[in-house]
């Protein structure tokens, strides 16, 4: 290569390098001031204003933290804002769990806590102990809420024991007590109530023993959702919250009925009235142990009920004869049912009238009180069972052409202009349907049915939930 070849190399060398570094300097232009565009978005809100975003998504510990990272002024933020450091979710066995508690409560300053316990692996009586003193006796007075979970004998000893003295809780509104299933025999020891001064509104159970509604303060509960207590038991509590507007009791797999629930109650008022209580949820429950209750019951303001009782099995003896009646009768201002059908659905909705929508659940192999309970819903000149109704859903695993045609036929009869001066119009009508194509078991007649209740003004919304997430049919 002679000189003047080499001189143009490396002059296309160096053309190259500078528009290399050109496009590096623009490149490091477009980061910079991306940089300051972020440094801007970080600085450019109020503290007061960034203080009630961060209020709005920090949910613990770790989003405090990650929202700290971003930048000295959102550390800033965080470390002089109280509300972020009210809600604290910690393992039992956790190291430093007193320092950890008592750092939020000074940077909460007079903020009320929320504090939420886990259980770990292994629980350490000597972690825990001193844990749950500091929490119970020493900062009582600034708690909003407590939620324990996992509750085993060591744990409820524990807090038994510091719940019980005479620390006062005058800010608690919200408790969450969820014992392990392992747990169902624990006995009281308490000889006090437990959480004394406090006004709690919320509260949660799970797998409580018995006695435990003696011993804690009901008066002012709004919110009870009690999950795997035999349905004698939720009944207990229901009857000691008269104020309670929302109550929820559901049997979860891991409950069992253990040989202290079956003790039955004593010393009941003639009647009971929950004046306040607008939904209830009872789900899988034997009607059996509560029948007595559920005849001195009475809820005049309910608006939502969801109802789910257990089939009775063949051992139960019989309850009182119609023992539901006044209490569904008491339910005047009752719009709203969910329920599931089983021998006693038939009976139900005979005292309810004032249902606007219903929601029927049936399960397989219940065929005859399928047909029974549409043939019930069927307008005659002497039936006229739930005359307000608008809106019914049905949800099925699978139906016959007979259980159709006596579908339609309720339908037809919920529809007929002569019904329309004494009752409402059936307005929307919806079927689900689970383990097979509902179109294979059609005729051709009752397809021109289904149209023609369409065509004169009927809802029709019919659901096939054999393919997920389920496929919508058009006539």
């Amino acid at each position: 290569m002679d000189i003047s070849d080499e001189c143009r190399f490396i002059e296309s060398t160096l053309s190259r390098i500078s528009a290399e570094i050109t496009t590096l300097l623009a490149q490091k232009a477009r980061l910079r001031q991306r940089l300051n565009t972020l440094r801007a978005h970080t600085s450019v809100l109020p503290p007061e204003t960034l203080a009630c975003i961060f209020d709005y998504t920090c949910l613990g510990h770790r989003d405090r933290s990650n929202i700290s990272s971003v930048c000295s002024h959102w550390h800033k933020i965080v470390q002089t804002t109280p509300s972020l450091f009210t809600f604290i979710s910690m393992r039992y066995n956790r190291a430093n769990a007193v320092d950890f508690l008592l750092h939020h409560h000074r940077h909460a300053k007079d903020i009320p806590l929320n504090v939420e316990l886990h259980a770990g692996r292994y629980v350490s009586p000597q972690k825990m102990r001193p844990l749950l003193n500091t929490l119970l006796t020493e900062i009582p007075h600034n708690l909003k809420s407590l939620t324990f979970h996992n509750i085993d004998q060591l744990t409820w000893s524990l807090i038994e024991a510091h719940s019980d003295t005479d620390s006062a809780f005058p800010k608690l509104t919200s408790l969450a007590l969820n014992f392990s299933a392992d747990a169902q025999n624990l006995t009281l020891k308490a000889t006090k109530p437990l959480f004394s001064g406090s006004r709690i509104r919320t509260l949660s159970l799970r797998f409580a023993m018995p006695g435990l509604e003696e011993k804690l303060p009901l008066e002012d509960i709004t919110l009870l959702d009690a999950k795997s207590i035999s349905s004698e038991h939720g009944m207990r509590f229901l009857i000691r919250c008269p104020k309670v507007v929302n109550f929820s009791w559901e049997v979860d797999p891991g409950w069992r009925r253990t040989p202290v629930e079956t003790t039955a109650v004593h010393a009941l008022p003639s009647l009971i009235i929950l004046p306040f209580l607008k939904t209830l949820m009872w789900r899988t429950g034997d009607m059996t142990p509560v029948a007595s209750l559920i005849q001195i019951l009475r809820l005049p303001s309910i608006q939502r009920l969801e109802w789910e009782e257990s089939p009775l099995l063949p051992q139960s003896p019989p309850g009182p004869r119609d023992f539901r009646q006044q209490f569904f009768l008491s339910m005047a201002e009752l719009r709203i049912l969910q329920t599931t059908l089983n021998e006693s659905t038939a009976q139900m909705i005979r005292y309810l009238p004032t249902i606007i929508t219903a929601e029927i659940t049936c399960s397989s192999g219940i065929s005859d009180i399928f047909l029974d309970l549409i043939r019930l819903l069927t307008w005659t000149e002497k039936n006229r069972t739930l005359p307000c109704l608008k809106a019914l859903t049905i949800i099925l695993t699978s139906i016959s052409r007979v259980e159709l045609d006596v579908v339609i036929e309720m339908l037809e009869s919920r529809r007929a202009e002569k019904h329309s001066q004494i009752s409402t119009f059936l307005e929307t009508f919806t079927l689900r349907v689970g383990l097979h194509d509902i179109t294979e078991i059609w005729e051709k007649r009752q397809t021109v049915s289904l149209k023609r209740l369409v065509k004169g003004g009927l809802e029709l919304i019919i659901w096939e939930d054999q393919r997920a997430p389920g496929r919508m049919l058009v006539l």
